[in-house]
């Protein structure tokens, strides 16, 4: 992942956190909902101005605002664990069904 794209989801994900709309975010940090979408969508770059106005969104530091690798990293590990987990009490004839509903929740996110 790339860092434009790893700002973009770090800015998705911290809205969502939040429990706020695109327009909520946009109104708190004084941006277009249009905007917020583009970068949602990875299809803008933020400048650094506007990252500026959405770290003053979160009420965060630009710095925090950046921070992403390991945070996400840890988070995925985590993730990663507690689904090994679960897997591993399964009979064979239920993991064979999770492993179909990965499949298409993994098709789903893809579009």
């Amino acid at each position: 992942m790339d860092v434009r794209e790893a700002v973009c989801r770090r800015v998705q994900q911290l809205r969502r956190h939040a429990g706020w709309t695109q327009e909520q975010l946009a109104d708190k940090a004084r941006l277009s909902v249009d905007g917020i979408r583009k970068i949602e969508g990875r299809r803008a770059t933020p400048r650094l101005e506007t990252l500026s106005q959405l770290s003053g969104a979160f009420n965060m530091s630009l710095a925090q605002l950046m921070e992403m690798g390991d945070e996400e990293l840890s988070q995925e590990r985590t993730d990663i664990e507690e689904l090994r987990t679960m897997v591993s009490t399964l009979t064979a004839k239920q993991l064979k069904l999770a492993k179909r509903l990965v499949q298409v929740a993994a098709e789903e996110v893809e579009g």
